[in-house]
């Protein structure tokens, strides 16, 4: 069971996830809670771990960077966010296949989801199912510019 076949769109709200662990028999404690809530706020900012990690903390300072990466990989296990690396830090992302922009002047990672980027990213995981032989779980395309 997972957020994915619950969920109609890639965006959940923190209500759903607490039932999801609620259904999953897990304890769903005020960090959980507040950790979902600051992800879900700012996950198409694509943050860092760290920078979650600076919010989260300002307002409960005794939570500690396992509760936080134990949080994060809960909901990228139940399909509510995506994780991955880029320049050695962790960053939160949702969880659909996507081109991602990383603007070299501003440092933002921006989404780029219009029809076009998203069939040639289609074409790119065919390509690699029929002559690799590679089955993408995920797919994370990130693309440096100037903006």
């Amino acid at each position: 069971m997972s957020i994915k076949n619950e969920a109609k769109t890639d965006e959940v709200s923190v209500e759903e996830v607490i039932r999801l662990l609620s259904r999953l028999n897990l304890r769903i404690t005020p960090q959980r809670i507040y950790i979902t809530k600051i992800i879900l706020e700012n996950v198409r900012r694509h943050p860092s771990f760290k920078e979650i990690y600076s919010i989260v903390k300002k307002e409960m300072p005794s939570i500690g960077v396992s509760t936080l990466f134990n949080t994060l990989k809960l909901l990228e296990k139940q399909g509510v966010i995506s994780l991955f690396e880029y320049e050695g830090e962790t960053h939160i992302d949702l969880p659909h296949p996507h081109v991602n922009v990383h603007c070299i002047n501003t440092g933002k990672i921006i989404d780029v989801e219009d029809e076009e980027s998203m069939r040639k990213l289609r074409e790119l995981v065919d390509i690699l199912r029929k002559n690799v032989g590679v089955e993408p779980i995920r797919t994370v395309v990130i693309v440096q510019a100037r903006c």
